[in-house]
């Protein structure tokens, strides 16, 4: 991203790589602790998810999820 995370799908979550160091993503629910297939980062700097259970959009500051949208 422009700050120089790398945000990476792995171990079942969201993790990032920053200075030398993964750290694991835990969000106030464990809604995508799944395989993630797609990582977006929009204009407001929020991160979009596709992932199995649908698609979710995230602050990247405070790991809060905005938006849900389940897959039936």
């Amino acid at each position: 991203d422009p700050e120089g995370i790398l945000w990476v799908a792995a171990g079942g979550g969201l993790n990032q790589y920053k200075n030398g160091t993964f750290t694991p993503c835990r969000y106030q629910d464990d809604l995508f602790d799944i395989s993630i297939y797609r990582i977006l980062e929009d204009q407001q700097h929020y991160l979009w998810l596709s992932t199995a259970n649908g698609i979710f959009c995230v602050s990247k500051r405070e790991f809060d999820i905005i938006i849900f949208i389940k897959v039936l």
